[in-house]
C-alpha cells in the first residue's frame, strides 16, 4: 500500500478479482467485508415500479444482517444524504436514525442533506447516533455545536487490523446544497485529503474515503494521495456498476465504487489483505434489494409504526399531463412543474412581478404522472418546508442573480432558477460563466435601473446556494411553498405547460 508522500500517475485498469500487489506466496492476514449504502434519502418504504418492488428499510436490514453473519470482519458505511423527502419533513430524521442504529452502521458521511437539518437538529441527531458521523473538509465557526460530535475521521479495529474512514464533500457544496449558516467547506480538497491520510497512515493498515465528490475528482484524489485503499462514492452517473481499479503501471492500489441504484442496492465488497495492509483480492458483489428478500422483523416493526403516524393524503386535482420534477431537467432548462410553481407564487402574491425558484428546492428526481394528484405528491417534491420570501431588487442586481443562475446550469441539486415573469436565453456554447445571453421582462429587455418585486425561497433570500446578492437584504416571509402550490392547484388554476421561458441556444 502506498503512503501519502508517494504520488503515482494512475491509469484505469479493468476491475478484476485478483490484485497484483504482492506475490502469490504472501500470507493473508484478514478478510474484510465492506458494505455500504449510497443515496438512501429516507427510502424507508419500498419503491413500487412496473418492474417490481425495490428497496425498503426492512429488506435492507435483512440483507445487512445476513451479510454480517456470513463475514469474518464486517464494516458498514453510508455516503450521506440519508435524510430527505416527506418522511424527513414529517419526522426530522428520527426513524432513519433508529434504523441506522438498528443496523449497526460504523460510520456515515455528513452530506448536504444532513447539513441542511440545521445546527441544533443535527447536533442532537449526531449525539444519539450509534455510529461515527464523519466530515473531514469542513471549517466550523466559533462555538459550533457540531464539533462536539462530528469527527474528521474514525478508526475501527477488525481482527487486529485497523481501518481508518474519513469523508469529503464538494468544495462548492453551498452552491449545490443547503448548509448555509452551519459550516464552511474547505475548498483545497487535495491538501485536506493529504493531511488526514498522512495521519491515518501512521495509525491504520486500511484507509477508506467516503465521498460526495464527482467521479473525476475522486480519481484525482486517488492519484495524488496514494495511501487510500478504497473510495466509496455517492453518485455514479457515467460508469458501470463495477468498481474502477486504478493502476500505476505496476501495482493496482485503489478501488473507486458506488452502491449503484441508491436505495435499491446494498454495496458489498469482499476483500483480503496481507500482513502489511495490502489488498490481495477483492470481489465486488452489490445486492439488489427486491421483493424476493423477506423483511427483517425488527426493522419492519419500526417501519410499520412510522406508516401508522403518517397523515392521510388528500385529493388535490386530476392532471391532464405529467409534471416533470427530474433533476437534470430542473437544473438545465425549463420544467413545466417549475413554471407551475413560479406561477402559483405570483398568483398568491399579486405584488410579486418575478418568481425565482431554484432546482435544489425540488426533491425526488421523478415525473409526477398524469391522473390523480394528492397533496402528498406536492409535499414530497418540497420536503424542506421552505417558505416564499419577497424581496426588492434593482435591475442590475437582478441581472447579477440571473447571471449566477445561468452559470449553475447543468449542476445537480443546485441554484439554477425556474422562473415566472421573465424570459431567458442561455448560450450553451459558453462554458461556465457568461451563459446568460438575454433577459426579457414584459416583452422588453430588462431595465437595469428599474426596481422589481421578486419572490424566491427563504433559503435563497438568506444567501443560500451561494446567492450573496440576497444575503443581508430584508425580505417579507410568506407561506410554505408546498401549501401555496397545493392551494393553487386545488382552485383549478394553472396549466402545466412549456412556454419557452428558458430558451437554450445551441
Amino acid at each position: 500500500m502506498f503512503r501519502a508522500n508517494r504520488k503515482p500517475s494512475f491509469v484505469l485498469a479493468p476491475a478484476i478479482v485478483l490484485i497484483g500487489l504482492y506475490s502469490a506466496t504472501a500470507a493473508l492476514c484478514a478478510n474484510i467485508t465492506f458494505a455500504f449504502t449510497s443515496g438512501f434519502q429516507s427510502g424507508i418504504f419500498p419503491t413500487e415500479t412496473d418492474s417490481g418492488s425495490f428497496g425498503g428499510s426492512a429488506r435492507l436490514s435483512r440483507v445487512i444482517r445476513e451479510t454480517r453473519l456470513a463475514s469474518d470482519r464486517f464494516v458498514l458505511l453510508d455516503t450521506g444524504d440519508h435524510f430527505a423527502g416527506r418522511i424527513y419533513s414529517l419526522f426530522k430524521g428520527e426513524p432513519e436514525l433508529e434504523l441506522l442504529n438498528l443496523d449497526r452502521y460504523d460510520a456515515m458521511l455528513l452530506g448536504g442533506e444532513e447539513l441542511a437539518m440545521g445546527e441544533d437538529l443535527l447536533d442532537g441527531w449526531a449525539h444519539r447516533a450509534g455510529f461515527a458521523p464523519v466530515l473531514t473538509n469542513f471549517v466550523a465557526p466559533p462555538q459550533c455545536k457540531l464539533c462536539r460530535h462530528v469527527l474528521p475521521y474514525a478508526i475501527f479495529e477488525r481482527g487486529g487490523m485497523k481501518i481508518g474512514v474519513f469523508g469529503m464533500v464538494p468544495a462548492d457544496l453551498s452552491a449545490r446544497a443547503r448548509p448555509a449558516g452551519i459550516v464552511d467547506i474547505e475548498d483545497d480538497l487535495l491538501s485536506v485529503a493529504e493531511t488526514v491520510v498522512d495521519e491515518l497512515s501512521k495509525k491504520c493498515e486500511v484507509i477508506v474515503m467516503l465521498s460526495q465528490l464527482d467521479i473525476e475528482r475522486n480519481i484525482e484524489i486517488a492519484g495524488e494521495v496514494g495511501a487510500i485503499d478504497l473510495i466509496i462514492a455517492s453518485e455514479w452517473h457515467s460508469y458501470a456498476d463495477e468498481p474502477i481499479v486504478l493502476n500505476n503501471g505496476v501495482d493496482m492500489t485503489v478501488l473507486v465504487g458506488c452502491a449503484e441504484g441508491g436505495r435499491a442496492r446494498l454495496g458489498v465488497l469482499f476483500t483480503s489483505w496481507d500482513d502489511s495492509g495490502g489488498m490481495t483480492e477483492f470481489q465486488w458483489s452489490p445486492v439488489l434489494i427486491d421483493g424476493k428478500i423477506p423483511p427483517d422483523q425488527k426493522a419492519f416493526d419500526i417501519v410499520e409504526s412510522i406508516s401508522n403516524r403518517i397523515p392521510p393524503k388528500r385529493f388535490v386535482r386530476t392532471l391532464d399531463s405529467p409534471l416533470d420534477a427530474r433533476e437534470d431537467i430542473l437544473a438545465s432548462g425549463e420544467s413545466n412543474l417549475g413554471n407551475l410553481v413560479c406561477d402559483a407564487i405570483i398568483s398568491a402574491y399579486p405584488q410579486v412581478e418575478i418568481a425565482l425558484i431554484p432546482a435544489g428546492s425540488f426533491f425526488g428526481d421523478r415525473v409526477l404522472p398524469a391522473g390523480i394528484l394528492f397533496d402528498t405528491d406536492i409535499r414530497e417534491v418540497f420536503p424542506y418546508n421552505e417558505r416564499v420570501a419577497i424581496v426588492e431588487l434593482r435591475g442590475d442586481e437582478l441581472m447579477r442573480v440571473l447571471d449566477e443562475s445561468a452559470n449553475r446550469m447543468g449542476l445537480r441539486q443546485n441554484g439554477f432558477f425556474q422562473v415566472s415573469g421573465l424570459t431567458l436565453a442561455m448560450d450553451t456554447s459558453s462554458a461556465g460563466e457568461g451563459r446568460l445571453a438575454e433577459v426579457g421582462f414584459r416583452g422588453a429587455q430588462l431595465d437595469l435601473s428599474a426596481r422589481f418585486v421578486v419572490a424566491t425561497t427563504d433559503f435563497v433570500a438568506s444567501g443560500g446556494f451561494g446567492y450573496t446578492e440576497f444575503a443581508g437584504r430584508p425580505f417579507d416571509l410568506g407561506r410554505p411553498i408546498a401549501e401555496t402550490v397545493i392551494d393553487y392547484l386545488s382552485d383549478g388554476l394553472g396549466t402545466p405547460d412549456f412556454e419557452d421561458r428558458i430558451k437554450v441556444l445551441p
